[in-house]
């Protein structure tokens, strides 16, 4: 089937003109996106409340400061039963004393009373299934915006007395020293597990895990691995006497949650742009080489025509292929141009994206030397 000429410039005007006006309104959505309001209100009388000087002094430093939040040590049903919930609580807070020792940045160790409180109840019930699970917990406290995350996991198997042994192998005769007021004494083996996840690269840091059949030595145990791999992940850092740690912010850990930080990127139009204005030089260029084969393949017909009338109607069909694909191969070529000066401006200043380039004048004339580095 042969596209009239009329037919083909109705085209070539169509993608010209779309891929003109792309970057535009790529850049007109990314500046309505900045000025759109967030109040769930259309009315435009009301107004969002001034942010404070407390609030705006948080949300600068909030992209700065490196969050670790800790959970409390969770038990299993039979941890829960042989471990009182202060023991718990007082591990816990010894292990938040330890991710507060962080120095190698700000730091704010974020205990899991101030995570709850920027979580939804989807999350909450989601939260309560996870345990330590890095996947889990990456999409529950995706609104607490922390990046490391401490699980912590107890377990408890209790012992029968019976089966205690000394060192060559006898069982061990039990006296009333085994005994405390009356009660008896309870034998187990204890196992805590910890994993340090990264929240925000979806990934395990460490694990920790530590045995015993004396609580209080495993607690005092686990204080000394968990830092030592804090240590070992640069995170914890011996600096002489007198050397300050860094202002880890607000002493108000909650504070830190009233002002979000903004994921908009200012630049998204441009970037939008760029990738838009890339498929068309695709789509143009791929349509300039179907049109350059059509004008190839009216060409071979011409040859072989047996009559004037059709030899007319080939070199026709010829011509205009030919013309329409030129036009294809310049859009191809604008569109191009056009993406690599978006990309450019899009990502300049980004540190997924680097250019280098400059103008330079010779007797021949002018050279323009550019260098783009993803």
């Amino acid at each position: 089937m042969t596209m009239p000429l009329h037919t083909t410039s109705y085209v070539v005007l169509f993608c010209f003109v779309l891929g003109a006006l792309t970057p535009a309104w790529a850049q007109a959505e990314s500046d309505d996106a900045d000025t759109r309001p967030t109040t769930e209100s259309d009315d435009e009388d009301v107004l969002p409340p001034a942010q404070s000087e407390r609030e705006a002094r948080t949300a600068e430093m909030n992209s700065d400061v490196l969050r670790v939040g800790l959970l409390d040590i969770r038990p299993t049903f039979e941890a829960e039963n042989l471990v009182s919930m202060a023991e718990r609580q007082q591990a816990t807070l010894g292990l938040l004393q330890i991710t507060q020792e962080i120095n190698v940045q700000k730091s704010l160790a974020i205990p899991q009373e101030s995570i709850m409180k920027t979580l939804g109840l989807a999350e909450k019930a989601a939260f309560q299934k996870c345990w330590v699970d890095p996947a889990c917990l990456t999409l529950a406290l995706k609104p607490a915006n922390l990046d490391i995350v401490v699980a912590t996991k107890l377990r408890v198997v209790e012992i029968n007395p019976t089966e205690l042994t000394d060192n060559e192998g006898n069982p061990l005769e039990l006296g009333p020293a085994d005994s405390q007021g009356g009660k008896k004494q309870i034998f187990a083996d204890y196992s805590l597990f910890i994993r340090l996840i990264d929240l925000k690269n979806h990934r395990i840091l460490r694990e920790i895990l530590l045995n015993h059949t004396d609580y209080a030595q495993l607690i005092d145990q686990t204080r000394t691995k968990y830092r030592a791999a804090l240590k070992e992940m640069g995170l914890i850092v011996d600096r002489p006497e007198g050397m300050a740690k860094p202002d880890s912010g607000p002493d108000d850990v909650d504070a830190l949650y009233k002002a979000p930080v903004s994921t908009h990127d200012p630049k998204l139009g441009l970037k939008i742009g760029a990738y838009t204005t890339l498929g068309m030089a695709v789509l143009t260029g791929a349509a300039g080489i179907a049109f350059g084969v059509l004008s190839d393949k009216a060409k071979d017909d011409a040859g072989n025509a047996v009559t004037i009338a059709s030899l007319e109607d080939s070199d026709s069909k010829r011509r205009t292929y030919m013309i329409t694909s030129n036009v294809m191969y310049g859009l191809a070529g604008a569109f191009a141009v056009t993406s690599i000066v978006l990309f450019v401006l899009g990502y300049q200043n980004s540190d997924q994206f680097a250019s280098t380039g400059g103008v330079m004048v010779t007797p021949d004339g002018a050279m323009f030397n550019a260098q783009l580095t993803f």
